[in-house]
């Protein structure tokens, strides 16, 4: 999976993207500086939509990402145009990954002006692959709002692990929170045991409305925290 060096101004809260100059970044994966992080300077990871499990793909439209080259992260974003519920899925290896470290997945969106089908309540669930894995630790199942409007009881705020509502981030799109996920020293990080973790997005439409409109950029691991070996 080729990787796409991102460093600088852009992108998502607390997250520092810029292009690195003559590397494809059409289907795979990018990584990044996260200032956000306990200390900054931890490396994220952005899988792009063509990197991601997304179904039936006849039923999703390619198109251009706006911003242009050296301003979006990846060339191309998906657009949902079937009318079924749907699945999204996003795989990194923790070979990848910091060791004792907590991420945090986010889904990277927009969404169409006759999107329909999406205000209800979706659910997410963090898994590792081989399941079960020895000492994987992640948030539980939860539910997830991708419509802005569905705010949080008190005005915006999640309910960890609970359920997660989206936020406006400053490109245009939006992201949600899916889970975290704890990357342990047992994880197969290079100890030549394949591992890796699944984060699973389940959409489905509680009025019965078809589901549509969705933009799908891609799916970010975010570090939460780096904790030094004992």
């Amino acid at each position: 999976m080729p990787l796409r060096r991102r460093l600088g101004g852009g992108g998502g809260a607390g997250t520092a993207w810029a292009a690195l100059a003559g590397v494809p970044a059409s289907a795979g994966m990018e990584y990044c500086i996260t200032q956000a992080s306990n200390p900054p300077g931890n490396i994220g990871y952005m899988l792009s939509a063509r990197a991601l499990w997304l179904g039936n793909r006849t039923e999703w439209s390619w198109n251009p990402t706006p911003g242009g080259a050296g301003i979006a992260r990846f060339p191309e974003r998906a657009a949902y145009q079937g009318a079924t519920p749907l699945s999204i899925s996003g795989e990194i290896e923790t070979k990848h990954l910091m060791l004792r470290t907590s991420y945090s997945v986010f889904l990277v969106y927009a969404l169409a002006g006759n999107h329909s089908g999406l205000d209800g309540e979706h659910r997410s669930v963090i898994q590792s692959v081989p399941f079960p894995h020895v000492n994987f630790q992640a948030s539980p199942e939860r539910g997830v709002r991708l419509v802005v409007g569905a705010l949080a009881p008190d005005g915006g705020a999640a309910e960890p692990d609970v359920m997660s509502y989206p936020v406006e981030r400053g490109d245009g799109t939006m992201e949600v929170e899916l889970g975290w996920f704890h990357v342990s020293p047992d994880a197969g990080h290079g100890q030549g045991r394949p591992h890796a973790v699944i984060a699973q997005l389940t959409i489905t439409s509680a009025g019965g409305d078809p589901v549509r409109g969705l933009i799908v950029e891609g799916m970010e691991f975010r570090p939460m925290n780096f904790v030094d070996p004992i």
